[in-house]
């Protein structure tokens, strides 16, 4: 994302920890639930929809979009913990 976000800077020479998500994704055997804000402004709906695509046919997983919810807001709503069941 820091490279997405800031193209003009050489990131991918300065941060040395990778975030291979994908390639996770792909090994997982569990139902699993992927939380969208809808309007993140850090993580670029595509990129989920990567992610999304990522896992195994057959798992189960879940997409759901908090309504209104931003980055660093999808916590507040009062039905967030329900929404991580």
């Amino acid at each position: 994302m820091a490279a997405y976000h800031y193209p003009a800077f050489p990131i991918r020479w300065l941060l040395h920890d990778k975030y291979l998500s994908c390639s996770y994704a792909a090994r997982i055997a569990a139902p699993t639930k992927i939380l969208v804000a809808e309007e993140d402004e850090v993580v670029p709906r595509a990129s989920t929809e990567r992610l999304r695509a990522c896992f195994n046919q057959g798992i189960v997983a879940a997409y759901v979009v908090v309504p209104g919810a931003g980055h660093n807001t999808i916590s507040d709503g009062a039905d967030y913990p329900l929404l991580l069941r």
